[in-house]
């Protein structure tokens, strides 16, 4: 017992000990829990702050976006319909489902936007004669739009300030003489949306919508659609227009300048040198600029290179971008390499390769490859995923090294333009004079046979076009028999130099019209229609005159399209003309010789447009226009189109392209789309008419056509 005792007493035992290390371990385990808790809740409010503010900036964001479908809204709904513009309030419907759920407040909230501060809701105000581009011409600059968006899902709270920065649409003019169709134009619009701390402004360019258009295409009827290759080599100036104002198919060259151009989008490469300037430009291959000039954005599927005294808001490739000599950019966007050569600006930029700099300027720059300066250039500040080299002695370049960097950019897709089929031979039975080559065997005089419909004073029929002996008087005129050498003249059409000099010639495949330039048309007007080549060597025509082969003019030539004629003052120049009438005694009680189509069966005052009467020349082949010409009406080649010397074209210019030619503009060559008259509208239609009217963009819509973030 006592050895048991005697080792009890060596057992070690302390309650003191034993509650000393029992408190040092919650210590301990305090201190540990405290820091874990103190971690989760740095951790926490750094999330919360995080989240608070990507949450602010997200409602920024589309608060501003909210701005800007406001204004557009309020284009579209108040003053939708070009003829009979209603200003009540607009409705707004975004469907159903999840996506309608979330959208719908936002509607509601701009519905309220343009009903409650754009205007007096409940009015009316016509839009003079609507035509073309009759939607939103009265949003004038400095309309605006404010609303807080505050307990509006998805908004916590956020307010939205939208402004018309400008607007280039033209308000069509009833009181003029003549008067004019409104004409399309861009809507600019700012708009900021603030949410806490955060702030964002877009600005976003609406135009009148079309099927498939985009940044990067053209469809339906633009003042200038050139299909094949096209050369510039003198002066062209385009007046007026809409956002797509040229498109070609093939390769785009200019030595000279141009003017007025609001986009030009090409399937293939353009290279540009001269004084040139336009817009925007977009290629499905390369864009070469030399020489000067501003531009709105350059977009190409290939590589984009400028040069010169050459500058441009926005660059954005598929492939690589190239700054020589000064050149100025704002914002550079390029999935391949960009290369700054010496003198180069750039205040943006984003690549997912390698720069490559030489003394450039540079603001923000996010490279996902390497970046190079080689002199004493300067990077303010940005990323880059690969090395940033430059020498020892440059302490201009801020850029953070960041491994793995990747720099999002949507690849642009390929243009899609439209590509009209010409076929001139179809269309004889819309023309009021179809000339084609008399029988075999016909008499001496008769050049022709005429096949005439629609034409009041001439019963429709097959007729043969008589010129008379280089001594005789009776030239141009339609007769009913081809056998006799001196037939009795029935009705004169045409009137030539003298009374002894016809109009309406034929030569070797070509037909020729040599008028005396009067007061009146030197045809009698109305839609012409010859088998093969025409040549209009001197004159002025009211007609739309239409060729199987190819169409010249030259001299001091003038053609009116019919339409475009009826319009110019009351219609004496088509449907009371004083130059042609049959019957009669003396001049009492003739009948004027006019198109029946065009001017009603009886009357001489009154003017229907149809949509053969818009064209001025249209040949299966090409269109050759000399010097000093004005064409007055749409000008449409199966081929291609070629100018030279001092030309004006009042309305569209349209070449298919079926035969591969090079349109080629020389000199000086002016497209005028501005004030034309009601009663013409430049349009290529999918199929003509000789009888109903064009079609045209009266209640259409604006749609949003580029947007971009300050």
């Amino acid at each position: 017992m006592n050895h048991k005792a005697r080792l009890q007493d060596n057992i070690p035992v302390s309650n003191g000990e034993s509650g000393a290390v029992l408190l040092l371990s919650v210590i301990v385990l305090a201190i540990l829990l405290g820091f874990i808790a103190w971690s989760t809740l740095s951790t926490t409010k750094t999330a919360l702050t995080s989240a608070y503010q990507m949450t602010n900036d997200n409602q920024a964001r589309v608060a501003a976006l909210v701005g800007v479908s406001a204004l557009t809204q309020y284009a579209n709904g108040i003053y939708q319909h070009a003829n009979d513009a209603s200003n009540g309030s607009s409705t707004c419907s975004q469907g159903g489902g999840l996506l309608g759920s979330i959208l719908s407040p936002i509607c509601n909230v701009a519905t309220g936007l343009v009903s409650g501060m754009l205007g007096n809701v409940g009015t009316s105000t016509p839009i003079p004669n609507g035509g073309n581009g009759g939607v939103a011409v009265y949003m004038h600059p400095g309309t605006t739009a404010q609303a807080t968006l505050s307990n509006t899902a998805p908004f916590l709270g956020a307010t939205v300030s939208a402004y018309v920065l400008s607007n280039t649409f033209t308000p069509a003019g009833s009181l003029s003489n003549p008067p004019t169709a409104s004409a399309p134009g861009l809507i600019t619009i700012v708009s900021q949306g603030a949410s806490g701390h955060a702030r964002a402004t877009a600005v976003a360019v609406l135009g009148v919508a079309s099927p498939g258009s985009g940044a990067g295409s053209a469809q339906g009827n633009i003042p200038v659609n050139l299909n094949g290759d096209t050369t510039f080599g003198g002066n062209i100036n385009l007046i007026g227009g809409s956002n797509s104002s040229l498109s070609t198919s093939g390769n785009l060259t200019s030595s000279g300048s141009f003017t007025g151009f609001n986009t030009i989008i090409s399937t293939k490469s353009m290279n540009l040198s001269g004084s040139s300037g336009a817009g925007n430009l977009f290629s499905d291959q390369s864009i070469t600029i030399t020489g000067s000039g501003n531009y709105g954005s350059l977009k190409s599927l290939q590589n984009v290179t400028i040069g010169g005294s050459v500058n441009a808001q926005i660059i954005q490739t598929n492939g690589t971008t190239t700054l020589n000599s000064s050149s100025k950019v704002s914002t550079i966007t390029s999935i391949g390499d960009v290369t700054l050569q010496s003198g180069t600006a750039v205040s943006n930029l984003s690549t997912q390769a390698n720069v490559s700099a030489t003394n450039a300027t540079v603001g923000i720059a996010n490279v996902q490859g390497d970046y190079s300066e080689s002199s004493n250039g300067s990077a303010a500040s940005g990323n880059a995923g690969g090395l940033i080299t430059f020498p020892s002695s440059n302490h201009n370049v801020n850029l953070t090294h960041t491994p793995g960097l990747q720099v999002p950019i949507t690849p642009l897709t390929a243009a899609t333009l439209s590509s009209p089929t010409v076929n001139a031979a179809a269309m004889k039975s819309l023309a009021n004079y179809a000339f084609t080559l008399p029988p075999s065997g016909s008499a001496a005089g008769i050049i022709a046979t005429v096949v005439v419909q629609n034409v009041n004073g001439i019963p429709s029929g097959t007729y043969y076009l008589y010129d008379g002996p280089s001594n005789s008087t009776y030239n141009d005129y339609l007769v009913t028999s081809n056998s006799s050498s001196f037939p009795s003249p029935l009705y004169k059409i045409g009137s030539g130099y003298s009374d002894y000099n016809p109009d309406i010639t034929y030569n070797n495949g070509t037909w020729t019209l040599a008028g005396n330039s009067g007061s009146t048309s030197d045809i009698a007007p109305g839609v012409l229609w010859f088998s093969g080549n025409v040549k209009v060597a001197d004159g002025t025509y009211y007609n739309s005159i239409i060729a199987t082969g190819n169409i010249t003019t030259a001299g001091s030539s003038q053609v009116y399209a019919v339409n475009y004629a009826g319009g110019t003052t009351p219609p004496q120049n088509v449907c009371s003309n004083t130059g042609y009438s049959t019957g009669g005694i003396l001049g009492i009680g003739a009948t004027t010789i006019n198109p029946s189509n065009f001017c009603g069966t009886s009357s001489t005052s009154t003017f229907n447009p149809a949509s053969i009467g818009n064209i001025a020349l249209l040949a299966g082949g090409d269109i050759t226009l000399g010097s000093s010409n004005a064409i007055y009406g749409d000008v449409i080649a199966g081929d291609v189109i070629n100018t030279s010397g001092s030309t004006t074209i009042f309305g569209y210019l349209t070449s298919a392209g079926m035969a591969g030619g090079t349109n080629s503009f020389g000199a000086s060559t002016t497209i005028n789309v501005q004030n034309l008259p009601s009663t013409f509208t430049p349009t290529v239609p999918v199929t003509w008419s000789n009888t109903a009217p064009a079609s045209t963009s009266s209640g259409t819509s604006l749609m949003l056509k580029s947007l971009y973030w300050e």
